[in-house]
């Protein structure tokens, strides 16, 4: 049984050198009389109302067992750190487990191994930091006579700046992501060949969600003074890799001349598909009600693209080694990928790699400076399929 945890904590150590409210209306004084009459009596660091110390903590929990022929451990694991600016949190669990298991007298040995999380982020929803650093310091944070409580510019000129407090206390920008891994090794050592011969499986996924939404609500002063009135960004994403290999290795010593042979040759197969789905919709005000008397909201924008590629490869694989000094390694892969269309294109990639070791020669091994120190000369050809 094991356990673990810390606790941290996070602080802006250099914020922007900003003027305060005296220095600020000096300025506006000198060079812009004529916005004197803009100013307010406060004296507000707008830095100040959106950062804070982020606190985090993390606890991991562990179980695991044993006995002769298996093992096993179970973990769980807890997050949750406030970010430095303020209403930013992430929080996560997961889980894991891991278990293996030898077989017909440890010929077959099976490996498998789980996780999970979920994971809930609220975001800094935009604009939080560029209005903190445009807002004029003479103005105040508050305002009783706001429909929002929060003071803003008069007007809805587009060049005013936008109440940074107001915007963390009215906008939501979060996030929820679950995620998903497994993995499935199995090896056999097949009882002929001297125990020479191995057979190999290896299975495994990668599947994640993420849901994300952001909203600005019509009252926001930035919503007001670009007629968006409300707007709602949404995404949910989908998104899955799986995998599976299997092949055949022989590693013995040779018998038509001395040193020893390592040989493979296998198939695999991978696949990856994900779905983005998102949404952009404005003009969520409820106030506004069309003809028909419903409300005037207006889809700007949606899709929904799908990108899906798969990947099938031959390969094998000669290494031989003659007393540590003459090595040779040989491969040959045949890779198809479905990212080069209906007619999935295939290329086949070779290479070959000679070395030799001096310092094996027993005209060098007298020499105590000299660790090691080998020639080597190789070739081969490769591919991409990662493109757009």
């Amino acid at each position: 049984l094991e356990y673990s945890t810390s606790f941290s904590a996070s602080a802006v150590t250099r914020l922007p050198d900003m003027l305060d409210a005296a220095e600020y209306r000096a300025a506006v004084t000198q060079y812009a009389p004529q916005y004197v009459n803009q100013l307010g009596t406060a004296n507000t660091n707008w830095f100040d109302q959106v950062t804070r110390t982020g606190y985090g903590q993390s606890h991991n929990l562990s179980v695991s067992g044993a006995g002769e022929a298996s093992s096993w451990r179970l973990s769980f694991g807890y997050l949750n750190q406030d970010g430095i600016v303020r209403g930013t949190t992430a929080e996560r669990l997961s889980l894991g487990l891991n278990y293996s298991q030898r077989l017909f007298n440890d010929r077959l040995n099976v490996r498998t191994s789980l996780r999970g999380s979920r994971s809930d982020d609220q975001f800094t929803p935009g604009g939080v930091l560029g209005n903190a650093a445009t807002m004029g310091p003479t103005q105040a944070i508050t305002d009783a006579t706001s429909a929002t409580g929060y003071y803003e510019w008069p007007g809805n000129s587009l060049t005013s700046g936008d109440n940074p407090a107001a915007i963390l206390a009215l906008a939501t920008s979060r996030g929820t992501t679950y995620r998903t891994v497994g993995n499935l090794q199995a090896d056999y050592r097949l009882p002929f060949l001297r125990d020479a011969l191995t057979a190999h499986v290896n299975v495994g996924y990668d599947v994640t969600q993420v849901g994300s939404a952001a909203f600005n609500p019509s009252v926001m002063h930035s919503e007001q003074k670009f007629a968006s009135l409300g707007q709602l960004w949404s995404n949910d994403n989908n998104m899955a890799n799986t995998v599976f290999e299997t092949y055949m290795s022989y590693a013995a010593p040779a018998r038509i001349l001395s040193g020893s042979l390592d040989l493979t040759a296998g198939y695999s197969f991978s696949e990856s598909h994900a779905e983005y789905t998102s949404v952009y919709l404005r003009r969520l005000s409820t106030d506004l009600l069309g003809a028909n008397g419903m409300p005037q909201a207006a889809t700007v924008s949606n899709s929904s693209p799908v990108e899906e590629s798969r990947l099938i490869s031959f390969f094998g694989r000669l290494n031989y080694n003659i007393s540590d000094r003459y090595l040779v390694a040989l491969s040959l892969r045949r890779d198809g990928s479905s990212r080069f269309g209906p007619s999935n294109a295939w290329g086949v990639f070779p290479s070959a790699a000679l070395a030799w070791r001096l310092s094996q020669e027993s005209f060098l091994r007298g020499i105590r400076s000299l660790s090691d120190l080998k020639l080597r000369v190789s070739w081969a050809k490769t591919g991409n399929q990662a493109f757009g």
